[in-house]
């Protein structure tokens, strides 16, 4: 959630971004925190609106959101709950502002690899890095290191991250992208802090 607030707060040009949520449970609260956090950290100034929905397969509701937040001035959305942030990105993009996508790199399914209308404004996706975690496991297994338990995964050992530009790359500029390089390394060693308690 954080460097997708980044990203949100690095590319808005009114200084309003929004985010619309799924279902109001804590993993769904840390990442709306965690978003709120990203857009403060590099935009102060901006301001973050933001809305629970009490579905997470609703998007239609999802899109009426975030055409309700772009109303409010919102120029960057942020579609964190299942289908209905799916419907939220679409609809937003659909209507000329930015998005985000949340879990998987949205530009490949809720997009269809760039065949969706509104493909051009997908600005990335807030990915959790299942990939990284299944390699993970698989190789401790081999290695015969493979022990049971909770384990977390987050920017230290690559458990999350931002799915590539697609078809808006030419809109991110230079600054930004080492921008959020910076924010990504400092969260990987620990002198970024989110401040969202788990």
């Amino acid at each position: 959630g954080f460097l997708a607030g980044a990203l949100a707060g690095l590319m808005t040009r009114s200084k309003t971004v929004g985010m619309v949520a799924g279902v109001e449970i804590p993993p769904v609260r840390r990442f709306r925190q965690g978003y709120d956090a990203g857009v403060k950290y590099v935009c102060p100034p901006c301001q973050v609106l933001g809305v629970y929905l009490d579905s997470f397969v609703d998007p239609a509701r999802g899109k009426t959101a975030a055409l309700s937040q772009i109303d409010e001035g919102a120029d960057v959305i942020f579609g964190g709950g299942g289908t209905t942030g799916s419907g939220a990105i679409l609809g937003a993009t659909q209507a000329g502002a930015w998005a985000i996508g949340v879990d998987q790199d949205e530009f490949m399914t809720t997009f269809h690899n760039g065949a969706a209308p509104g493909a051009r404004k997908l600005l990335s996706s807030a990915m959790k890095r299942v990939d990284s975690a299944v390699y993970g496991a698989i190789k401790t297994a081999l290695d015969g290191t493979f022990t049971g338990g909770t384990q977390v995964f987050d920017a230290s050992n690559d458990g999350i991250g931002l799915a590539p530009f697609h078809a808006a790359e030419q809109a991110v500029p230079e600054p930004v992208r080492d921008r959020l390089q910076e924010i990504m390394a400092g969260l990987k060693a620990g002198t970024v802090k989110t401040n969202v308690v788990r």
